[in-house]
């Protein structure tokens, strides 16, 4: 347990039409606490009696049953999976209201480099909303149900990034994938180019990305070859490309599916050594999550920040 001491009023988004009129007929807003609190839910008082919905897999029951700001966002248990919940008592009942956003940690690794091939495939690494809603657990039927689709908090400032750890492999390949808002997003992207220099390799994720120089990458399609050489990378970039970073460039993340994600190929260049092993990749996440301020009405105040990293892995034989 520890008191947020980092709530912000920065980078304030307005709110739509649709948003007021739910926020206007939204009468449970009154009973949200001003506390800041926000706790590490241990999951020591979990009631498997209680019915829960689905999408509520791996949130444990007494984040919807106690009073409190809820937050898991490296579970060893779960750790493709991290949620922050706010949680308050229905007045003159034994109910409880909680407004949960829940997300998934993609991490997939690229293919095997099998003894034959040259380009794995299949990598990717980003977030996604599984869950963003309202549910009430009604303790009459000690259940936990949807509600409303409508919760005042929204996802902002958010980047992603890959590095591999091997000094042998390079990036041949990148296709970016982002929906904000529950729109898909074809052209409003930032991109970066992340190099290394040639030959060196980083066996902790912290050093990879400290050492990884980023570069814009300014196209206008959602997809990018590079080189096929290590020499080739080198004559354009002076590095080899063997990192990549997508910013949210401005958009936010609320609805269900909302997704920011790049997907990757990896080479063998015929220039580098190639050595039967185990290789690791290293994916990095961070975005901000922002509540709507119960006066002005935007979202205005930063209530947590995401900062994680993921390892994937491919074997070279």
């Amino acid at each position: 347990m520890f008191i947020d001491e980092n709530i912000m009023s920065n980078g304030e988004t307005s709110i739509s039409e649709k948003e007021t009129v739910q926020l206007k007929e939204d009468w449970k807003q009154s009973l949200i606490s001003d506390d800041k609190e926000v706790q590490i839910w241990d999951g020591t008082s979990y009631d498997a009696q209680t019915t829960i919905p689905t999408s509520l897999t791996g949130i444990p029951i007494g984040v919807f049953t106690k009073e409190g700001r809820w937050a898991s966002v490296n579970n060893p248990s779960n750790p493709y999976m991290g949620y922050y919940a706010v949680t308050y008592p229905v007045w003159g009942s034994k109910n409880f209201i909680t407004r949960v956003i829940k997300w998934e940690y993609l991490y997939n690794p690229c293919d095997n480099l099998s003894s034959n091939s040259e380009v794995a495939t299949d990598g990717v690494v980003g977030f996604k909303i599984i869950d963003a809603a309202e549910y009430t657990y009604y303790a009459i039927r000690d259940s936990v149900e949807l509600t409303s689709f409508f919760i005042p908090f929204r996802i902002k400032n958010a980047s992603i990034a890959m590095g591999l750890q091997s000094e042998e492999q390079i990036l041949s390949y990148v296709n970016r994938g982002m929906q904000a808002d529950g729109k898909t997003i074809s052209v409003n992207w930032r991109s970066l180019l992340g190099l290394l220099p040639f030959g060196q390799y980083y066996s902790a994720a912290t050093t990879l990305f400290r050492a990884i120089e980023y570069k814009d990458n300014n196209i206008t399609t959602s997809y990018d070859y590079f080189q096929s050489t290590a020499a080739g990378q080198k004559a354009v970039y002076g590095k080899l490309v063997r990192g990549y970073k997508m910013t949210d460039n401005g958009k936010y993340f609320i609805e269900n599916g909302d997704t920011l994600n790049i997907s990757f190929q990896v080479r063998q260049p015929k220039d580098l050594n190639r050595t039967v092993r185990k290789n690791a990749i290293a994916n990095k996440y961070y975005f901000e999550i922002y509540e709507r301020n119960g006066t002005t009405l935007l979202y205005s105040q930063k209530v947590y920040t995401v900062e994680q990293v993921r390892n994937s892995y491919y074997n070279v034989y």
